[in-house]
């Protein structure tokens, strides 16, 4: 027998969805990335597996029958393939995608429309060039939303971030789209998109260039990133990952969630061993894995609002805010609890009853300093005339209380609110008619100086 070595240790790991990935999601250190693969119903359209690009290529092919341009027998089964017989295919291609009316949320799944939902996926990446995810998240973001494009010129706004991301800032990004491979679709500069092989390549190369979008790369790059339904030929979907990763040392920190034949594809085996031998951890049912996720999120969350309900002290801040900014609204709790103050924080999404109205009230009268967040949520409940409890009881009794006592109000500016708008002064109470602390563009240190001097006074 030749020689035996000392057998190493199992460095395996064991990847637990509920430890690694769930707090990246709900703390915002999670890029997510969509492909055609989930963009459809498989239940409405189980022609096409639920894959968008299927179904585009389909009705585009069925029309250049229709118009006698290929033959009824043509056998493409890829824009590739359809392109090399016909000329300027982009042309009908857009015509299709430009009517954005056509694809219409309800026809995409219903997980990962709630996954969108959640609104934990502030910068959203698509792999596709059709209005789908657009459409899904205007609906969720409103005009919030702002939608980027690889094919833009450098020089225009949608093409990078305009600063570098600053990772201590508690202040949000404003909702981003990004197309990967370019927009194929209005409402842009350019409607440049990747059709071809050709086209991927070339803008991955410039990706990967001196002309690349720096400041996002920078960003997705220390973030993590959940992939799903974004399947790609083995040695494109290599480069796409190390694009997206930054560096050999950070291919492992994702997931991705794709489907694959391995048994009877080459190109799907070698994908496979790819992460497997990369540590990259794979799910082969995305449909599955979002549902799971978005039970997993529903749990956090519950045990989040019992560890806030535990930790959260009546006697000098109160913070008032619209359950839509739970997690922003969350961070600034912590930094504020850990700055030693005693904080009042409800985390129970509930809309009123008895021991809840009866609470608030004993909160609010027991605090020294009444802070109310207003955000992009609670501008749009002031300019809809929207029935909150947060706005229409929490204010009117901070406002009860600093007219009789010595109840200091200090309104906080997070993301998407406009505090020079004078349809949100107007109908705001009195007591909120003040000088608006700005965190989006002031670091929370100044406001815990800002605290302390109000309260040492």
């Amino acid at each position: 027998m030749g020689k035996k070595l000392i057998r190493p240790t199992d460095i395996s790991n064991i990847y637990n969805q509920q430890d690694e990935l769930i707090p990246s999601i709900v703390n915002g250190n999670c890029v997510l990335i969509v492909g055609s693969e989930i963009m459809l119903s498989k239940e409405e359209f189980p022609e096409y597996n639920g894959d968008s690009y299927k179904m585009i290529f389909e009705n585009l092919k069925e029309w250049l029958i229709e118009e006698q341009i290929i033959g009824k027998d043509h056998k493409a089964q890829t824009f590739t393939q359809l392109a090399k017989d016909v000329n300027n295919i982009d042309r009908p291609l857009k015509d299709i995608l430009g009517n954005e009316e056509y694809f219409k949320v309800e026809e995409m799944p219903q997980s990962l429309v709630q996954l969108i939902e959640t609104k934990y996926f502030r910068t959203v990446l698509t792999t596709t060039f059709d209005p789908y995810i657009y459409n899904l998240m205007r609906k969720v973001w409103g005009d919030e939303l702002r939608v980027m494009n690889i094919n833009s010129n450098k020089w225009e706004n949608d093409f990078d971030f305009e600063n570098e991301v600053d990772k201590d800032s508690l202040s949000p990004l404003p909702p981003t789209l990004y197309y990967v491979f370019g927009k194929g679709f209005p409402n842009t500069q350019s409607t440049r998109f990747a059709i071809t092989d050709n086209d991927y390549i070339e803008v991955l190369a410039k990706w990967m260039g001196k002309s690349a979008p720096q400041k996002l790369l920078n960003y997705i790059h220390s973030k993590r990133i959940l992939a799903l339904g974004c399947k790609f030929d083995d040695w494109f979907f290599r480069f796409f990952w190390y694009l997206m990763r930054g560096s050999v040392q950070g291919l492992t920190n994702g997931e991705v969630a794709i489907s694959l034949n391995p048994q009877e594809s080459e190109t799907d085996s070698k994908l496979k061993e790819y992460f497997e031998f990369g540590n990259i951890h794979f799910e082969p049912d995305a449909r599955a894995f979002i549902k799971n996720t978005l039970n997993l999120l529903k749990e956090h969350k519950q045990s989040e609002a019992l560890k806030i309900t535990n930790t959260r002290r009546q006697g000098e801040i109160f913070l008032s805010y619209a359950h839509e900014d739970f997690d922003i609204v969350k961070k600034i709790f912590y930094r504020l609890v850990n700055s030693g103050f005693r904080v009042w924080f409800d985390a129970k999404e509930l809309n009123g009853g008895n021991d809840y109205d009866k609470e608030i009230p004993i909160a609010i009268s027991n605090c020294k300093i009444f802070i109310p967040i207003l955000s992009s949520q609670v501008q749009h409940d002031l300019q809809n005339d929207n029935q909150r409890f947060y706005k229409d009881t929490e204010w009117n009794i901070a406002q009860t209380h600093a007219n009789t006592s010595d109840l200091k109000i200090l309104p906080i500016k997070i993301w998407g609110y406009n505090e020079r708008s004078e349809d949100n002064i107007q109908k705001l109470p009195q007591c909120l008619k003040k000088s608006v602390f700005d965190l989006e563009n002031t670091p929370i240190t100044s406001l815990i100086e800002t605290i302390k001097s109000i309260l040492n006074n």
